[in-house]
């Protein structure tokens, strides 16, 4: 996607990636049968638990790329959570699992006040679909009660600008998020005058304005897009 830019050759990319083909395939046939793979979990090469390498000098070449003369790789299993889909004015809102779990945890610790927060993430006009990766929970300025919650201010900034250093601009804020926890699972008259507001703040750019709430039956979405009639 940065070819140009990053710091590993093209050689090197390739070598991990032929590798995370063979396990896939390998992974696909255990799972979906035969016709998914064109070699058994069995001829697999046996690697080490732990990647490794063992070039000159830990394998780290002058500048500063490793070595892959000697490379050996292993290979670790992750449970990734599932993916949350809610549906809003014809966008798509997906929200990471470990998203999701914050959102619910934050929401147990606040209870029965209302709490939230400001969702990191990205953006995809053309396909109108809104990423989720992270919740942050509430600044500390921020004012809870059993009928409403006002997201502070402070320390928002600081937050969005980290996320946007971290991954190079590709994630940075996304959604305003808040709990009831009592119910209802809709949005209240003031979340909908919370959603205009934020998008005046937009006022400009495509950049639609997103409401989350997270009730005790699951997440519902507000999306104010201005390029909707």
């Amino acid at each position: 996607c940065a070819s140009d830019t990053f710091r590993l050759a093209d050689d090197e990319v390739s070598f991990h990636a032929a590798q995370l083909s063979m396990r896939l395939r390998n992974w696909l046939g255990a799972h979906h049968g035969p016709a998914a793979t064109s070699r058994s979990p069995s001829q697999e090469p046996q690697v080490n638990e732990k990647t490794n390498t063992s070039d000159v000098d830990n394998g780290k070449q002058p500048d500063g790329r490793i070595g892959l003369s000697d490379a050996a790789a292993g290979w670790h299993d992750w449970n990734v959570p599932k993916v949350t889909t809610v549906r809003a004015t014809g966008w798509e809102i997906r929200v990471a699992g470990q998203a999701v779990s914050k959102m619910e945890e934050l929401m147990h610790e606040y209870h029965p006040s209302e709490t939230g927060g400001i969702a990191l993430g990205r953006i995809n006009r053309n396909r109108q679909t809104l990423y989720v990766t992270d919740a942050l929970p509430p600044p500390p300025d921020s004012k809870h009660s059993p009928s409403c919650f006002v997201r502070g201010t402070k320390g928002v900034r600081k937050a969005t600008n980290a996320a946007e250093r971290c991954t190079g601009s590709t994630i940075g804020y996304a959604a305003e998020w808040h709990t009831h926890p009592r119910g209802p699972s809709s949005l209240s008259i003031r979340d909908f005058e919370t959603a205009c507001d934020t998008r005046q703040k937009f006022r400009g750019s495509f950049f639609p304005a997103v409401i989350l709430v997270l009730a005790p039956s699951g997440l519902v979405a507000h999306v104010k897009d201005p390029l909707s009639s």
